[in-house]
């Protein structure tokens, strides 16, 4: 058996490639999470604001929001990427007719096993893989993954918007504080019942 092509030329652009394209699955789910978070922020100031809720668990829940788009972006990055597939995809990119994915397919199959077809010769397959490292440098990896706009961007920035709108809008508050007013007699001995005029003085009672 032939010795194996070193295939590192292929290997970097895939490595590379594979950076590109999670960074870009990172922004559209931090991107996607971020309106999801936005509404969470949201209701979290709004409940603030209105005294619904505390303000500590209102930062928490601020904190909740923030942790949502880190994990967007997380778990969108962290999808499953084959190499041939990546391989493929900057094929097509740089018109290199598969070469490059035909190469990582066949190290595979000479690497884990002889192939089961007789009609795909072990020297066949190392003249693919050859073929494969000679066009690596002709790959193009910025046009086999560009970075793009993410598609919930609009959707995103609005609600960012709304909620920063929100946040900087003064909710009138009920007053619950004592007020006294006055009082019926302003001397008199001790014992004399006197009638406080006043809100809020006993809670759960307005005079």
């Amino acid at each position: 058996m032939a010795q194996l092509t070193d295939t590192s030329a292929i290997q970097r652009l895939v490595r590379g490639a594979r950076v590109r394209i999670r960074l870009q699955w990172a922004l559209e789910g931090a991107t996607t999470a971020t309106v999801f978070a936005a509404t969470l922020a949201l209701v979290s100031i709004f409940c603030m604001r209105t005294q619904w809720i505390r303000p500590n668990t209102g930062i928490a829940l601020l904190v909740c929001a923030g942790l949502v788009i880190v994990a967007g972006a997380v778990i969108c990055a962290a999808r499953k990427l084959d190499d041939e597939l990546v391989a493929r995809i900057i094929d097509r990119a740089s018109n290199l007719s598969d070469r490059l994915s035909t190469a990582i397919a066949f190290e595979r199959v000479l690497r884990w096993g002889a192939a089961s077809d007789p009609d795909l010769t072990h020297e066949m397959m190392h003249a693919a893989i050859r073929d494969g490292v000679r066009a690596a440098p002709r790959a193009n990896l910025r046009a086999a993954t560009p970075f793009r706009a993410p598609k919930d961007w609009r959707a995103a920035l609005g609600f960012l918007v709304i909620s920063a709108l929100a946040a900087g809008i003064a909710i009138p508050h009920t007053d619950r504080s004592p007020h006294i007013y006055g009082i019926d007699k302003d001397k008199a001995r001790p014992g004399t019942e006197v009638t406080i005029q006043g809100e809020n003085l006993v809670p759960g009672a307005r005079k």
